[in-house]
């Protein structure tokens, strides 16, 4: 079985030196915590790292794609308590 890995997009950004250290220290974190996510990035942290390379979210993790694509739910509305 082929082991997955993270977007090659991703891997080649993260090539330049110092690039893994300088994301480490924007989300405060070790950079082998980030050197971790050439395997696979948290989702927690997926928009973020698009916004930092330039790299969509389908192509950082297209095992998620449609689970990004969702639009939020819509809220129930609260209605106030009748007097």
């Amino acid at each position: 079985m082929k082991r997955k890995t993270a977007s090659p997009k991703f891997r080649e950004w993260l090539r330049p030196k110092g690039r893994i250290s300088d994301m480490a220290d924007h989300f405060g974190i070790t950079p082998g915590a980030v050197d971790q996510w050439k395997k696979k990035i948290p989702m927690e942290r997926i928009h973020e790292v698009s916004r930092l390379t330039g790299i969509s979210l389908s192509d950082l993790r297209p095992d998620k794609v449609a689970v990004l694509q969702r639009k939020p739910k819509d809220q129930p509305k609260v209605t106030e308590a009748a007097e």
